[in-house]
């Protein structure tokens, strides 16, 4: 295949088999999530259930990633990220079987499978990005997998339909355990460094490590700050947009077609983050930064359908456009060695924001009038755009 959709007209080989892995992972990784969320709400009926799962698997990606924050470099990323697919596969394969078993999944086992797959899907994303770091030679490229992970959660959200006529919630495991199998495959056919490990001890102070990554990428740790502060702001989007819909009585028929305006402004917005300029860092961000506050603004003096289309405009754009260029400067700025680092330190600052959102935004929104909230997520995103002002170093990085 010399061509690849998007407008890229040729990639080399390795950047064609680890973006071919990573559609077939997130295709199986889609799946799953439609069948986790369909077992809990079939066979468990258990909110409490799916409270315990997601504070279960937060607090996995909080923990390990204090441990991720001492892990200095890796050896055979390459290698150790096909067998977390494989580790992957195995236990999907074993939960699949588990399920077909018994009439009933037990919710022991529910929570351990879900626990599990957290624990390594937090390592999984730091060795993924290790090797997006070998195989993206233009930023574009990186745009690109962001917007298909995007693509392929919409696609199959909607083909899903049509296999449930077909097939039992069950067969969803079994595609995603060999989606990871095939991944797998693909990852070991890369031909990329493989590097020697060096894993930092756990006796040293975490604090010293985050102090040290901050010295190393002054400008990169301003944006793990101000993203955190963002996940904040956009772990809310569900609970906003469902309080919305309630607050301005909006029919349900709107629900989906109001869904996919956000889905498309999103696939749209991370593909575009692509063909900005990484010299043009500061004011890029800055732009987004100030988009958000300018909808908000606006979105005051809105209601009803034009209301939703505002947030969802403004969620879409950090959703897409913030999230992906901000990656983007992350590859570009992070030597390979200290990606583990980043990731550890981005996945604990906005672990524990989105959190604390998930904690907090329903009872202030049930306290507070909706738009008074918008306030509140304003002088958030002011103080974003304070925060990354303070002596914002120079850029000095490559010529993307």
């Amino acid at each position: 295949m010399e061509h690849l959709d998007f407008g890229v007209k040729k990639v080399n080989r390795n950047y064609k088999l680890y973006y071919g892995s990573r559609i077939v992972s997130n295709v199986g990784d889609s799946f799953q999530e439609i069948a986790m969320i369909a077992m809990i709400a079939c066979y468990l009926n258990s909110t409490y259930i799916a409270g315990l799962i997601v504070m279960f698997n937060a607090a996995i990606r909080v923990i390990c990633s204090i441990f991720a924050i001492n892990i200095v470099f890796h050896k055979k990323t390459k290698d150790v990220l096909a067998g977390l697919n494989i580790l992957y596969g195995v236990i999907t394969l074993l939960f699949f079987l588990a399920f077909h078993m018994s009439d009933s999944v037990p919710s022991f086992v529910l929570i351990t499978y879900e626990t599990l797959c957290s624990l390594i899907y937090t390592f999984y994303k730091i060795y993924q990005d290790v090797v997006i770091k070998e195989v993206c030679r233009k930023n574009e490229q990186i745009a690109r997998l962001m917007t298909t992970d995007n693509i392929v959660s919409v696609m199959v959200s909607l083909v899903s339909t049509g296999l449930l006529l077909v097939l039992d919630i069950g067969s969803f495991l079994l595609l995603n355990s060999f989606s990871f199998f095939i991944a797998a495959f693909l990852i070991k056919m890369l031909k990329i460094e493989q590097d020697e490990v060096a894993v930092g001890k756990m006796s040293k102070c975490i604090l010293k490590n985050i102090t040290s990554f901050q010295k190393n990428y002054p400008y990169v740790y301003k944006i793990l700050i101000v993203s955190s502060i963002i996940s904040f702001f956009y772990a809310s989007y569900n609970i906003v947009f469902q309080a919305a819909l309630k607050y301005y009585a909006i029919k349900a028929e709107y629900i989906g077609v109001l869904t996919c305006l956000f889905y498309v402004f999103t696939i749209v917005l991370s593909y575009i983050a692509g063909f900005f300029k990484i010299k043009k860092r500061e004011k890029v961000i800055n732009i987004f930064l100030c988009i958000g506050v300018l909808g908000v603004i606006v979105s005051s003096f809105l209601s009803g359908i034009k209301y939703l289309l505002c947030i969802i405009v403004i969620y879409s754009i950090f959703g897409g456009g913030y999230n992906t260029f901000c990656q983007i400067i992350f590859q570009n700025e992070v030597e390979k060695k200290d990606i583990p680092k980043l990731k550890g330190i981005y996945n604990l600052f906005c672990g524990m924001t989105i959190m604390f959102s998930g904690f907090i935004s329903p009872i202030m929104l049930k306290g507070l009038y909706i738009k008074l909230f918008e306030g509140i997520m304003m002088l958030l995103l002011i103080l974003c755009i304070v925060v990354l002002n303070v002596r914002a170093p120079k850029y000095k990085g490559g010529s993307n």
